[in-house]
């Protein structure tokens, strides 16, 4: 049937929160209104979880923050560069959101604000340390693990790798085994 094949349904994607370990009681849904969703970033500190979704009648994407405890949505951006939802993390102090994008990752500030972008191939994940300290950034072939401190000027020079800060102890790349 052409009309299936033109506009394809989804089933309906929903949060749910679980005891631990996960029980079968004990468990409510957060939200089941939010299209498909591609990624979900958790954050106990901020008492919010992030969603990278897609609605269901749209074609643009959007990272919603969602509160644990009412699942209302605390804020809510809306960007088409956000499709690849490969390597989506939120990191421990709550002040950065980094999420993949088909040119390589995006860094947002805590309202979801474009801070800078990180030019790559195939971007595969992304994942702050627990303590903060670092950033690893995955690519097909490669990772990168950079400074946290440094993640401003990393993501506003990529664009002219002239400009990109000069590789330190801090910051480590390998592609085919060999480090720099």
């Amino acid at each position: 049937n052409s009309k299936q094949l033109d506009a394809p349904t989804r089933p309906p994607c929903r949060i749910e929160l679980r005891d631990w370990p996960f029980a079968t009681t004990g468990r409510r849904v957060l939200r089941d209104d939010l299209g498909l969703i591609a990624a979900v970033a958790l954050n106990e500190r901020s008492g919010a979880v992030a969603v990278l979704h897609q609605r269901h009648a749209g074609r643009e994407w959007s990272i919603a923050l969602i509160s644990l405890t009412t699942g209302a949505t605390l804020l809510e951006r809306t960007n088409a560069a956000w499709q690849s939802g490969k390597g989506f993390t939120w990191s421990a102090n709550v002040s950065q959101l980094v999420v993949g994008t088909s040119g390589g990752h995006q860094l947002l500030n805590a309202e979801l604000a474009f801070v800078g972008q990180l030019e790559g191939q195939y971007a595969s994940d992304a994942q702050f340390a627990p303590d903060g300290a670092l950033l690893a950034l995955g690519y097909w072939g490669h990772g990168l693990v950079l400074p946290t401190a440094e993640l401003r000027a990393w993501f506003a020079a990529s664009s002219a790798p002239s400009r990109r800060p000069a590789a330190r102890a801090g910051a480590r790349s390998s592609c085919r085994g060999r480090t720099r």
